[in-house]
């Protein structure tokens, strides 16, 4: 069932939390203000997190408008992130994860394969092979940070389970392509200059360190796009108070079929 902004729903309720200081917003209503931060205790009702296009429904078209508004706009898009435990919200993160893995992994190969002198046959045998090693190493990666971002939540008792995490990597995955970009170009730029700089016979002692030392630098600013991404997206949904999917007060709208075990009893 789709929210309705017009439902009357109760809220705060007893775990409602305020999305940007964390204080407890049991017992107050709805008009007033945070305690702690003086935010409107209306601004964290899940109703302000209606999901990002591609979480409404999944298309190519709303790939591209995610995808791009994340880049764009980050904290907006993370604000607007809806939170959920249902294994379809994870799947549909899950999905857009593996996407821009996979474009991201087929951009860094084309790169590779222009700016190599390699020929083209062998180049792109050799580009099937690094876009499956790429796709894996995004994907290891992005798991790691999962699990990075629910050890500190912890530490901190913020209110990011596992499940969030998983989006909030997700769809931070976005950073991911621009990361293959910087990664692709400032490689290659790099391999032909130390080339070029040991042909001449110049800095000849100097240069494979300084080449590892420059390669670490583009790694460290690729990775930057996504971690950027993953440390806003933190912040913005460390204190978010997840909507009950099937309930007046649920902004979700639940795929057919796909209703949480339960649902139709509590309708009849």
């Amino acid at each position: 069932m789709a929210y309705n902004a017009s439902t009357p729903d109760r809220f705060p309720v007893d775990n409602s939390l305020c999305e940007a200081c964390g204080y407890p917003l049991r017992g107050l209503r709805p008009e007033w203000n945070c305690p702690e931060c003086g935010q409107p205790v209306v601004a964290s009702h899940p109703r302000h997190r209606p999901g990002l296009a591609w979480q409404q429904q999944p298309s190519w078209r709303n790939f591209a408008r995610t995808w791009w508004r994340v880049i764009r706009r980050p904290r907006e898009s993370f604000r607007k992130l809806a939170v959920g435990s249902d294994l379809w919200v994870r799947d549909r993160a899950t999905r857009f994860l593996s996407l821009n893995a996979l474009l991201a992994a087929l951009l860094l190969s084309v790169i590779i394969l222009v700016f190599s002198r390699t020929y083209w046959i062998a180049g792109v045998l050799t580009s099937g092979l690094q876009v499956m090693v790429t796709y894996f190493v995004l994907f290891t990666l992005t798991g790691v940070e999962v699990l990075g971002v629910v050890y500190f939540s912890r530490r901190r008792r913020w209110r990011i389970s596992r499940a969030m995490a998983s989006e909030v990597a997700g769809y931070a995955s976005a950073g991911w392509l621009p990361a293959s970009l910087i990664w692709g170009l400032g490689g290659s730029l790099v391999f032909r200059a130390t080339v070029a700089t040991a042909r001449t016979g110049r800095l000849l002692l100097g240069i494979y360190p300084l080449r590892y030392l420059l390669l670490f630098v583009v790694f460290f600013l690729g990775l930057l796009c996504f971690e950027l991404l993953v440390y806003i997206g933190v912040r913005q949904v460390r204190y978010a108070n997840s909507p009950c999917p099937n309930t007046p007060n649920s902004p979700w709208v639940v795929p057919p079929g796909r209703e949480t075990p339960g649902s139709q009893d509590s309708e009849t």
